[in-house]
Order: structure tokens, then C-alpha cells, then sequence
């Protein structure tokens, strides 16, 4: 079950508070944003192509969910995801011209940012992703931009983690 669904391109979903559902928010297109989700048991927010900035989401298995779509430009910035069993965000089969950019991730013992292998160009840029024991990212997919912002991100892991 989702809590909040929206198949329209000039949808905005902002400034709910959901709790406990199997999906928080799903979208295609359009933008979600300043929304708080806790406790989703399958995905805070799933996104198909959509721009999910700003959001607060809490526990549960995956913060955010990125599912493939037929156009590129999925950005995801600014959000603070902590709390998940699984991965903060997760992102599957997305296109070039996909940003995840100054995001906060603590992932506990899961993986921060999971990119799979049929994603390409996925930019990663100026997120911050800590961990106790799993993975602050998980990339089967390397190259261009992806790996370069990837390798950023984690030198600012030992940077943080005083590992230099």
C-alpha cells in the first residue's frame, strides 16, 4: 500500500507527515519535496524521474527508491535519510543526467547509496554517507562522471572519518 501517489508531471507532493505505510510517497514525473516519511516498510519515497529535494525520511527498509523511467533528469538533493534496514537511496536502471547531490545519509550497518549495474552516468556529488558496519556505497556501475564524483564522495567519508 502507498500513502501518497501521483502519476502527473506538474504534481507537487510537499509538506506531509506520513507514518508506518508500506510506501510513503510514489511519483512519476513531477516533484516531491519537504516531506517527512517514517517507518516505510518498502520505500520512503519511489521516484520515476522525478525531483525529491529536501525530505526528511526515517526507518523502514529504503529511504528512497529510484525505479527507471523513458526520459533522464531524476535529481535527488538535499534530502536527510537515516535509520533504514536496507539502503538509504537505491538507485535502479536510472539514465544520464541523474544527480544525487548534497544529500545526508547515515546508514547504520546497511548501504548508503547502492548504484546497480543497469544505471549509467548516475552523478554523485557532495553527498555526506556514514556507516558503523555496511557499506557507505555499493556500485556494480563505474565510469565517466559516476566514478570520479563516487571516488569525491568517499574521500569525504575518510576525511570525516579521519582515515586521510
Amino acid at each position: 500500500f502507498y500513502c501518497v501517489r501521483s502519476d502527473n508531471p506538474a504534481s507537487v507532493v510537499s509538506g506531509n507527515v506520513l507514518v508506518g505505510y508500506s510506501n510513503g510517497i510514489i511519483v512519476s514525473r513531477g516533484t516531491v519535496t519537504n516531506n517527512r516519511v517514517e517507518g516505510s516498510s518498502v520505500a520512503g519515497i519511489t521516484s520515476f524521474n522525478a525531483t525529491v529535494t529536501g525530505n526528511v525520511l526515517i526507518g523502514g527498509s529504503t529511504g528512497i527508491r529510484l525505479q527507471p523511467s523513458f526520459t533522464a533528469f531524476t535529481t535527488v538533493k538535499n534530502n536527510l535519510i537515516y535509520g533504514f534496514s536496507s539502503i538509504g537511496i537505491n538507485a535502479i536502471g536510472l539514465s544520464a543526467g541523474t544527480l544525487l547531490e548534497n544529500n545526508t545519509i547515515d546508514a547504520g550497518a546497511s548501504t548508503g547509496i547502492s548504484i546497480n549495474t543497469s544505471s549509467t552516468a548516475v552523478t554523485l556529488r557532495n553527498n555526506i554517507v556514514t556507516v558503523s558496519t555496511g557499506l557507505g556505497r555499493k556500485s556494480t556501475q563505474l565510469g565517466g562522471s559516476s566514478a570520479k564524483s563516487l571516488a569525491r564522495t568517499m574521500l569525504k567519508e575518510m576525511v570525516k572519518e579521519g582515515r586521510h
